[in-house]
């Protein structure tokens, strides 16, 4: 692998497609036999040409396949794990059950983090502030404070 291509860190992302997506491309840049069709064979589909294609485009990924990700993609344990809880989060089919996949990968995550100050966690701490910071820009409703609400 050249210096300057790195392979995406998976803690980086919250879609598992995107992340399968972003690297196989980057693989693919400097390991042309890492192509779409070879990871359907790797995935021991090898009569299959769109299955990855198709993952990426929103197929539904079972267990079995999941572990299959796992290997072919050569994710480690932990980020087998992250995999796995992310893949889980993606095709939630319930609010409660994408926030408790999504609280699993809050702690599982090990990308740095960095303390916020009071008043930064303040803002963020409310998804409604960048939302009216973001009507400030966009719409002139100094005028008419109540249009906020309405438009919220």
């Amino acid at each position: 692998m050249d210096m300057k291509t790195k392979l995406p860190n998976i803690y980086e992302y919250t879609d598992f497609r995107i992340f399968l997506n972003k690297y196989q491309k980057t693989r693919y840049s400097f390991d042309k036999q890492f192509s779409r069709i070879r990871i359907c064979k790797l995935l021991g589909i090898p009569k299959s040409r769109s299955y990855f294609s198709d993952v990426i485009n929103g197929k539904k990924v079972t267990d079995t396949f999941i572990e299959r990700f796992i290997n072919v993609f050569e994710l480690k344990s932990h980020e087998a794990l992250y995999f796995r809880t992310l893949v889980l989060f993606n095709q939630a089919t319930t609010i409660d059950e994408r926030n408790a996949y999504f609280d699993h990968l809050i702690t599982l995550n090990r990308s740095p983090k960095r303390i916020l100050n009071k008043d930064t966690y303040e803002y963020f701490k409310e998804w409604y502030h960048s939302v009216i910071r973001a009507m400030l820009d966009i719409y002139d409703i100094k005028k008419n404070v109540n249009k906020i609400g309405s438009m919220l």
